[in-house]
């Protein structure tokens, strides 16, 4: 998948590539007049197109074709996580884009140790494009301002609601799995290192959320996040 690019909005002849991007045509992957690439928008359209010029700055697509290519999950996620420190945000963010969530909500909790900034979005926005250029998905994972967990809890209300908490086998992942296929949505709450507190699982369980186990042990921020997002991106029928 080197050949994706990402352009929004795409011109339907002819477009220009400029930038980083231009920069990894022509200097990274060395492509001259006459390659062929692919470019997407965001909007499940893939375009083929074939390179007719380059220079230092700007490389010119001629588009030779346009489909609906749908990569996405069947169930729509949403999941809300308390963001780890450094490079591992990054790492979590480049699975999460891989396994198909939909929407990422940087959570503030009572123990959380990074507040994701307005002025930190863009940078996450680049690091979910170049996730998608290199799995395929023509749809762009939506990151949304930092909410409270308070405010999260009490205001999300798509599909069946789960809060990741050690040892709770109350509900089974296999139930869980099960509630999100029926309602064709799930979304999921990840809290910090050290978990939530029990004042903030009382205040999601009265607030209609269900607690579940993601394993026997305890997982780092990002591990939960991505673990949860692959139970609920299995097929129904796997195997």
């Amino acid at each position: 998948m080197s050949n994706r690019f990402f352009i929004n909005p795409i011109a339907t002849e002819i477009c220009q590539i400029s930038g980083e991007s231009a920069h990894h045509i022509v200097n990274v992957m060395r492509m001259k007049t006459g390659d062929s690439v692919i470019l997407f928008d965001g909007t499940n359209r893939e375009f083929t197109g074939i390179i007719t010029e380059t220079d230092k700055k700007v490389v010119t697509i001629s588009i030779q074709s346009v489909i609906e290519v749908s990569r996405e999950q069947k169930i729509t996620s949403t999941v809300a996580v308390a963001f780890p420190k450094g490079d591992r945000q990054k790492f979590m963010i480049e699975k999460l884009v891989e396994l198909g969530v939909d929407s990422l909500v940087p959570l503030q909790t009572q123990r959380s140790v990074v507040n994701v900034q307005p002025r930190s979005l863009e940078k996450i926005q680049r690091w979910i494009v170049e996730a998608s250029k290199q799995c395929g998905r023509n749809q762009l994972m939506q990151i949304k301002p930092a909410v409270s967990f308070n405010d999260w809890i009490h205001g999300q209300r798509e599909g069946p609601r789960f809060v990741a908490h050690p040892h709770d086998m109350r509900l089974t992942i296999t139930d869980a799995i099960g509630q999100a296929q029926k309602a064709g949505a799930v979304s999921l709450t990840v809290g910090p290192e050290g978990g939530f507190t029990s004042q903030e699982i009382a205040d999601a369980q009265n607030a209609g959320w269900s607690t579940i186990a993601l394993g026997i042990t305890i997982l780092r921020i990002e591990t939960a996040a991505i673990a949860a997002a692959t139970f609920f991106s299995l097929p129904e029928n796997p195997g």
